[in-house]
């Protein structure tokens, strides 16, 4: 595995969305010293601090010169070949702060079994990526930056191109500190990552808003920007909202088109067609939530808007925004009575799903002891390997399993057909006679009943 975190901040914001970073890099590297199909972990870094704080977790460090320009494709390149290494997982320092061990070791025992392959967690632009041999890299134009790598593989080396399952942990990188803020309202967030944004002076209120407005099923919710179709058929069958979802301008940065100002928005028509004033009071009439990914919108318009100014208004800092237009875009999304959530591609996709994710857990959480009930399924439970129709129907015991939880989301009214698998939580709904009758199933090996041939369990 080879990790690439560093860089070089100016600014509060980005020094703090980098310090962020960091925490996820050393949580990332901890979980996967956990995986032993993996053999050996490199971190290509400039920062001292977390290279001394890797180091100290048996890692090995590729130290950047700092006196030299970072190009990523040749920085790379040079390190696969001068350590003649053979299959690569590698990952950007804040793409995965919600990975799991499963994926983890999923993609390194695909690498041990499968060659000229490039897996990654999206097909055109890609957060983290394995692929072999390790070799590939010499056959294609290097990239200056990491999300059009695995593409690259795919057309130029001839590696066959496959995509993870995708889910939460696969689809959730840091780019911004909405991004980390988010992290912040998640269970799922490693234990380094969550200690450091505690420490850290944010207003999570309308994050909690927007929440409660994505499971309440009398609600709206606008989502604009480059959504992924995973994110839509998650959102689709897991929100309580109704959605309103406008996809523009996938892969807008790997595939050129902002470089080329091709980028055309229905929004971004919307929005020159008439004031920010008209069409931040059209907003409300139409949801009570909105999430933005205002880097299409921005793009739309031809504005170079710098990374300072993109921060501060996903923030709401309105008074430490330069650009004219971003400042007041920023101010009617401020004030607006309807929680507007801006940011960038992460935000629409991994985080939307980070955000419901957490939204129906708490629902679930917060329900009472006699309407629903959280099991947590043990290895060797008499239930791990059959399907919830033979828990619900064979077993006799009347409960409806309203949610199941795992190391990758919440998934409200499973079907019928999935199989329950260990580490998983049920969220039941019975009376209290039918849910410890299934409690005192579950949990007793010596109460398996004897199956005929063709009965699945």
């Amino acid at each position: 595995m080879i990790i690439c975190e560093g860089g070089k901040q100016s600014t509060d914001i980005e020094k703090t969305v980098s310090l962020v970073r960091k925490s996820v890099v050393l949580d990332l590297i901890e979980l996967s010293a956990e995986v032993r199909e993996i053999d050996e972990i490199i971190l290509m870094t400039n920062y001292l601090d977390l290279a001394e704080a890797a180091r100290k977790l048996g890692v090995m460090i590729s130290l950047d010169d700092e006196n030299t320009a970072f190009h990523f494709g040749e920085r790379l390149c040079r390190l696969i070949n001068e350590l003649g290494i053979q299959n690569v997982i590698y990952f950007g320092g804040g793409s995965a702060p919600l990975i799991n061990r499963e994926d983890l070791t999923r993609m390194a025992l695909a690498l041990k079994e499968k060659k000229n392959v490039v897996i990654s967690n999206n097909f055109v632009s890609s957060d983290f990526m394995a692929f072999s041999p390790a070799a590939a890299i010499n056959k294609v134009q290097l990239p200056d930056m990491d999300n059009t790598l695995a593409h690259l593989l795919h057309k130029q080396a001839g590696l066959r191109q496959e995509l993870l399952d995708s889910g939460l942990s696969t689809n959730y990188d840091i780019d911004t500190l909405i991004d980390v803020m988010i992290l912040g309202v998640q269970h799922r967030t490693g234990s380094r990552t969550r200690r450091t944004i505690r420490k850290l002076d944010f207003d999570f209120s309308k994050l909690e808003k927007v929440k409660k407005v994505l499971v309440d099923p009398e609600a709206e919710v606008l989502i604009y920007g480059r959504i992924n179709p995973p994110t839509v058929s998650y959102a689709t069958r897991n929100a309580r909202c109704r959605l309103r979802i406008l996809m523009e301008e996938r892969g807008m940065r790997a595939l050129g088109r902002q470089d080329r100002g091709e980028v055309s928005s229905l929004l971004g028509l919307l929005v020159q067609k008439q004031s920010l004033e008209e069409f931040f009071s059209f907003l409300p009439g139409v949801c009570e939530g909105a999430f933005l990914d205002t880097r299409v919108l921005f793009a739309h318009l031809k504005m170079d808007v710098n990374k300072c100014d993109r921060f501060n208004s996903d923030l709401g800092n309105i008074d430490k925004i330069d650009n004219d237009f971003v400042r007041e875009f920023t101010a009617y999304a401020e004030k607006s009575r309807i929680p507007i959530i801006c940011g960038g591609n992460t935000l629409v996709n991994g985080g939307l799903w980070a955000l419901l994710d957490a939204a129906n857990l708490e629902r679930l959480d917060e329900s009472s002891d006699e309407n629903i009930h959280r099991i947590v399924v043990e290895m060797g439970s008499p239930i791990c390997g059959i399907n919830l129709d033979t828990v619900v129907n064979y077993l006799g015991i009347k409960i409806k399993v309203v949610a199941i939880s795992d190391a990758y989301s919440t998934r409200i009214d499973p079907p019928l057909k999935q199989e329950i698998q260990p580490g998983q939580v049920l969220y039941i709904l019975g009376s209290k006679r039918d849910v410890n009758a299934f409690v005192e199933y579950v949990s007793d090996l010596a109460s398996l009943p004897v199956m005929s041939a063709g009965m699945r369990i």
